[in-house]
């Protein structure tokens, strides 16, 4: 019995481990609907876990179930992108401001060790986009409020495939004058209405190049998310 339940909890985080980096890397891309027999192929299980990962990354925001049991890669428009960009600037504001607060010398070597492991990764996107995970994730768990580090890190995830298309079209991984030198610097100041400021302006500019960039695409047309896979 213990036996069975332990394979089924291993093949159902390799199944959302699977999908979610999929997802994140964008490999399967917004509109897409997701083959359970492919993947199940793929990774040599069965269905059944496969259907389980997919409901927690329902409820996490990256797919879509549809009530025929099928299911689709989210696919925000410009306008909720933007929104969760907002979200993220008022909560990411909000926490560094508890940073700054309670930020000691341990805090301080971290974040500057996770903000030039960030420089080094300039030339691989994919490395660049983990190392600024981190170092956002570094500051919100460092507010020391679980709740509010927990919507952070839900809405990192959920705009990190915009991300990743802008910075393959135009390569570039820093809004010129948001540059996270200039946040790093806020936030060691000890001022905590400067570091608040900067997060939101950090954050916001990002928002306004992706979502620049994906209005473009959807008045051209390339924006329009083709039905590539079906179960």
């Amino acid at each position: 019995m213990n036996g069975n339940s332990d394979a089924f909890v291993t093949t159902h985080q390799l199944a959302y481990n699977y999908i979610r980096e999929q997802i994140l890397l964008g490999n399967y891309s917004g509109g897409m609907h997701l083959d359970l027999a492919k993947i199940a192929s793929i990774l040599n299980i069965s269905r059944m876990p496969i259907r389980d990962a997919l409901r927690q990354l329902d409820a996490e925001g990256l797919v879509v179930m549809r009530p025929n049991r099928r299911a689709v890669v989210t696919s925000l428009t410009p306008l909720e992108v933007e929104q969760l960009f907002e979200m993220r600037a008022v909560l990411e504001a909000l926490s560094v401001r508890y940073v700054v607060a309670q930020l000691d010398d341990n805090a301080t070597y971290e974040l500057k060790l996770l903000k030039d492991r960030m420089d080094h990764a300039r030339h691989d996107r994919l490395l660049w986009i983990q190392r600024h995970n981190e170092f956002h994730h570094f500051i919100s768990n460092l507010s020391d409020r679980k709740l509010l580090s927990r919507e952070i890190n839900l809405l990192l995830t959920a705009v990190q495939p915009y991300v990743l298309m802008y910075i393959n079209i135009y390569g570039k991984t820093e809004m010129e004058g948001y540059e996270h030198d200039e946040l790093l610097a806020a936030i060691l100041s000890g001022d905590a209405e400067r570091a608040e400021a900067c997060m939101r302006d950090h954050v916001l500019s990002t928002a306004r190049g992706i979502v620049s960039f994906l209005e473009e695409r959807k008045a051209d047309g390339t924006g329009r998310q083709p039905d590539l896979v079906h179960e």
